[in-house]
């Protein structure tokens, strides 16, 4: 897409590799390389949020970002360009 999903924002990260990082419900994130955005939100998919309430986001040392939310971890696959969560059962 060419915009946010939403037309607020809680809070951003830009990452090492230049990609930014947008809570909304769920989250956004721009692609420097094509300047478009794209979304994740909580649709019951293998590679979705594991809800729309974000609560922090943050990347580590090794670039991997990682997404808190109510449901538990999510950690997003940049080199795959998809998410993967875990539950406080895992």
């Amino acid at each position: 897409g060419k915009s946010l999903s939403e037309e607020w924002y809680k809070k951003m990260l830009t990452t090492q590799s230049g990609t930014v990082f947008i809570i909304t419900s769920g989250v956004d994130f721009f692609h420097p390389d094509n300047k478009s955005f794209s979304s994740f939100t909580k649709n019951g998919g293998p590679f979705s949020l594991n809800a729309n309430q974000v609560w922090g986001i943050f990347e580590d040392s090794k670039k991997n970002v990682w997404i808190g939310t109510p449901n538990g971890i999510n950690l997003f696959d940049a080199t795959r360009n998809k998410l993967f969560y875990f539950t406080p059962e895992d």
